[in-house]
């Protein structure tokens, strides 16, 4: 379904090698070199740059669920990303900082998002192509932006990457028989822990990988992805209340991301979306645009050509745009806005050097006036959060 035996395809059509090729591909030594020196590369390129006060009032939220945990009061919001304050906590005894952890989170997981974009793209097309792709994801300003501050979105690029692969490996034959689907199903499920759009952006690649396989493939499949649900939710749930609390928040928190959302707004509401979302992606990885235009121009041309693996690359990312362009957060012009332009990107480090007119943010107010609160904010809660002792911080 992903690749076509090298053996029947056509002569003239892109070369996607066959399972079995692919696989021993991967097992050679300088893939996983070159897989293992991005990674490292991309963090050790991070680590001058780390931001030393939170981004933005979820930052603040992600700092006070390091003292305490509870999704119905918003430390974090729900629905909480248990393991991402987790892994954060664990990387606080180590750094005894708790926004230099967050950061070093971001940090670890755009190291292990490209890595694994390495991957993906060496498995299903070759060298060149995985370099290429690695190379755009680690230089892209908005993917660097956001690795460099306490939010989630980097560990959510490296979950849907990693992912990706899993998928992938699942359908080539990687993950063979009920065993293989319970490990994918499990991965599946553990990563949502971080970040829990994660079960619905790799719903259909999932779908997909296990399309055609026997009934007892899906049964350990879904039986090891009720296993790996539970780990998180429960313990969610019981630091944040309870169940029907938790809920209740959860439910209301979606209500406020469907505010500005298509159902709401209508066609409105999908413009403004899909222009923001636009705006974004052209700040992000404009650079790539030209060879992207290129290769539609190609393959619409010449039907013939078409990449059997570009359907994958369709059910990666077509659910999460299509969820951005109906339903996405009120919120998410001001993070368009503010790392996509040299002045949003720039003025929270050298604020006194800005002397460029800043973009406006959703309220048509100066951001600045918002980073002199964010920092009384940020000071206080640390100042808050220092007296106690570790052991004290989740009672």
């Amino acid at each position: 379904m992903i690749a076509p035996n090298a053996s029947t395809a056509p002569a003239n059509q892109p070369r996607v090698v066959s399972s079995r090729a692919s696989v021993s591909r991967l097992r050679g030594r300088p893939d996983t070199v070159l897989a293992i020196a991005i990674g490292l590369l991309t963090i050790g390129s991070r680590v001058p740059w780390m931001m030393h006060l939170p981004w933005a009032w979820d930052s603040v939220l992600y700092l006070r669920a390091m003292f305490l945990f509870n999704a119905t009061i918003h430390q974090p919001q729900p629905p909480g990303y248990l393991f991402y304050v987790s892994l954060a906590r664990l990387i606080d005894l180590l750094v005894h900082d708790d926004h230099r952890a967050l950061v070093w989170v971001s940090i670890l997981a755009a190291g292990l998002a490209t890595s694994a974009l390495y991957l993906v793209a060496r498995f299903l097309y070759d060298r060149g192509t995985a370099l290429l792709a690695a190379g755009f994801l680690a230089t892209s300003v908005t993917f660097w932006f956001y690795s460099e501050i306490a939010y989630p979105y980097t560990m959510l690029a490296a979950g849907t990457t990693i992912l990706a692969f899993v998928t992938v490996a699942l359908r080539h034959g990687l993950l063979p028989g009920a065993r293989g689907a319970a490990v994918a199903a499990l991965a599946w499920a553990l990563m949502a822990g971080f970040r829990q759009d994660l079960l619905l952006f790799l719903a259909p690649l999932f779908f997909a990988a296990m399309w055609g396989r026997p009934v007892r493939d899906w049964l350990a499949g879904c039986c090891a992805g009720a296993v790996g649900i539970v780990t998180w939710l429960v313990p969610t749930a019981a630091l944040s209340e309870g169940f029907a609390k938790y809920l209740h928040a959860t439910m209301r928190q979606g209500g406020l991301v469907s505010s500005s959302s298509l159902f709401a707004l209508g066609f409105d509401g999908l413009s403004h979306n899909a222009q923001v979302l636009g705006i974004f992606l052209g700040k992000g990885i404009g650079f790539a645009f030209p060879g992207l235009l290129y290769f539609l121009f190609r393959t619409g041309l010449h039907p013939r050509l078409r990449n059997p693996a570009l359907g994958w690359l369709v059910l990666w990312a077509g659910p999460p745009l299509l969820y951005l362009c109906t339903r996405a957060h009120r919120g998410l012009r001001l993070y368009v806005h503010h790392p996509a332009s040299p002045d949003g990107a720039g003025c929270p480090w050298h604020d006194a050097g800005c002397t460029r007119s800043w973009p406006r943010n959703i309220l048509g107010h100066d951001p600045r006036r918002h980073w002199a609160a964010l920092q009384v904010t940020a000071r206080s809660t640390r100042s808050h959060c220092a007296p106690r002792s570790r052991s004290a911080r989740w009672q």
